[in-house]
């Protein structure tokens, strides 16, 4: 009870548009959900809906003036947290992900992302599919291609058995086209 009166404060003293919140306060504590939602009973519909809305204007095209305020990264981000704390996935989010997603792929910098980022990142690439009824084969395959090479020092048993399990969603295609990781 104690979580959810906290989430209900913070989202009473913040602006409907979340545009007077610092992009790390939104990120952090999106982040920081994950890890106890499926445990403590809390009521999120608020708190995602406004993050999505947020996002998406945010994303949205801007003059050299008045560009976003979150990161790149960031967007990756949220987008993880949105697919980990929503029932359905990323399927409520279709028009952020139209926006968001080709963000990521044009100003992203997957070299510079650790290997747990591309991780999340594929996650989310994975996760998108269905909402969009398409896939981002380029971007997969760049964001798989920077994995394989960020994976050699820093890859654990687990780690590797969890990127087989979630890349096989792609199917056996991918593998083809993405040797690198295969390897």
């Amino acid at each position: 009870k104690t979580l959810q009166v906290l989430l209900d404060r913070w989202l009473s003293l913040a602006r409907p548009g979340l545009d007077d919140t610092q992009p790390t306060q939104v990120v952090s504590l999106a982040v920081s959900l994950t890890n106890v939602s499926d445990f403590l009973d809390i009521r999120l519909d608020e708190f995602l809906a406004r993050v999505s809305a947020w996002m998406l204007l945010d994303a949205g095209p801007h003059d050299e003036a008045q560009k976003g305020k979150l990161k790149v990264e960031g967007h990756l981000l949220l987008l993880w947290a949105l697919k980990e704390l929503t029932p359905l996935g990323l399927t409520p989010y279709h028009d952020l992900l139209n926006v968001v997603l080709p963000l990521i792929r044009d100003h992203g910098n997957l070299a510079a992302y650790s290997t747990f980022r591309l991780v999340q990142a594929s996650e989310v690439l994975l996760a998108a599919r269905h909402p969009l009824g398409a896939r981002h084969e380029d971007f997969e395959l760049r964001v798989a291609r920077a994995l394989a090479e960020s994976l050699p020092g820093d890859c654990s048993p687990d780690l590797l058995s969890k990127l087989v399990a979630l890349w096989d969603q792609a199917g056996e295609a991918f593998w083809s086209q993405c040797p690198e990781l295969a390897e």
